[in-house]
């Protein structure tokens, strides 16, 4: 590998996570595609990264068997959180989710439990490094989780819920670059929660259709 890959190595390993089991799936894939065919197919991970190894239990075998197995464990309304909180592309606070992720039956407490819970399964990560705790989705998280979102047929609603000002509210913090403590997918959970320094969300979300 010459100097000419450093750039795309460092894509990869940014745009995965640093999660090991997405690692080693990807470096699978480097003989067939190089670290620069690699990284520029990441747009399309889980269809990918599916080279596991053969003695692997099925869960590790492919990126989307491992999120498929870590989303289908959680209970369903943790999983309709972790849905509508993925409109948004970077840091939020807990009154944003709680403004995107309640309704009827979903009140402010339940989406805070549900929140908290996801952080101890590394399904979101978490910046207590202010007064203010920030929360954002890991990339492969948030891609997988836009998907479920579509299939719900909830887009138009969290687009609706997801308003400018929820937005903003969420990138009032300095924005210093993620600083992962990411765990395997599809062992037990995701691992524990990672931590991060918040980056800005940026304009409206952009929602996966």
């Amino acid at each position: 590998m010459g100097d000419e890959d450093v750039a795309p190595v460092l894509e990869i390993c940014h745009r995965l996570d640093g999660v090991p089991l997405a690692l080693e799936l990807a470096a699978a894939r480097v003989d067939v595609l190089g670290v620069r065919g690699l990284a520029a197919r990441l747009d399309d991970r889980f269809a990918v990264l599916t080279s596991g190894r053969r003695t692997a239990l099925p869960r590790r075998q492919t990126l989307r068997a491992a999120m498929d197995w870590s989303y289908e464990v959680l209970p369903k309304i943790e999983q309709l959180i972790l849905r509508r909180v993925a409109v948004f592309q970077g840091d939020f606070t807990i009154d944003a989710a709680t403004a995107v992720a309640s309704d009827d039956h979903i009140d402010a407490a339940y989406v805070f439990e549900g929140v908290a819970n996801l952080a101890t399964k590394s399904l979101i990560s978490t910046d207590i490094s202010s007064d203010l705790t920030h929360y954002r989705l890991l990339d492969t998280t948030r891609a997988y989780v836009l998907e479920k979102l579509s299939e719900s047929g909830e887009v138009e609603e969290a687009r609706r819920r997801a308003t400018p000002n929820i937005v903003a509210s969420c990138s009032a913090k300095p924005k210093p670059r993620l600083q992962r403590d990411p765990q395997a997918i599809g062992g037990g959970t995701l691992g524990r929660s990672a931590t991060f320094a918040p980056r800005s969300i940026g304009p409206f979300p952009t929602l996966a259709m």
